[in-house]
């Protein structure tokens, strides 16, 4: 006999949360004490998962979140959202670097064929991401007309 799987159910606590993101305005503030009285416990202790679930269901529906520290979560506005987008691409700029960096220690002659075409690939990749992510490449991707969308092929033009 084949089990299937059970159909996903949201937790109570999720859809608690959920319904109240979905409140939100634009800009309001939505406390880690509002949240954890709702529940009746500690939203940052018990309910991370739930949290996390909330907020990424909601992203789904074009409501976006942004942790305001040892405060709750605020709402953000299209103009927040895009900032916040500069500092997800500082965070990829330096996950890219470090793991460069990491790559760099490796005694490439003591490689397996397999593992050098997974070193060279990784290498290469993390280079483009680096490379993509640094503000002298925003800056010359920005000067591109904003009412059109640039095709990648045309944005890899731009830096050959």
């Amino acid at each position: 006999m084949v089990m299937s799987k059970p159909p996903f159910v949201k937790s109570a606590d999720t859809s608690l949360i959920e319904s109240m993101i979905n409140e939100m305005a634009i800009g309001q503030l939505l406390t880690y004490d509002e949240i954890s009285t709702a529940l009746g416990r500690d939203v940052r202790a018990f309910c991370k998962g739930s949290m996390y679930s909330a907020k990424r269901s909601c992203e789904n529906y074009g409501i976006v979140l942004e942790a305001v520290a040892d405060e709750g979560y605020r709402r953000l506005d299209d103009s927040g959202i895009v900032q916040s987008s500069m500092s997800d691409t500082r965070r990829i700029q330096r996950a890219s670097r470090k793991g460069l960096k990491r790559l760099a220690f490796v005694e490439f002659d003591k490689l397996t064929e397999d593992e050098k075409r997974q070193h060279i690939a990784a290498s290469a990749q993390l280079g483009v991401v680096h490379h993509f992510a640094t503000s002298a490449t925003r800056k010359k991707l920005s000067l591109v007309s904003s009412s059109k969308q640039l095709a990648i092929g045309e944005t890899l033009k731009m830096f050959l």
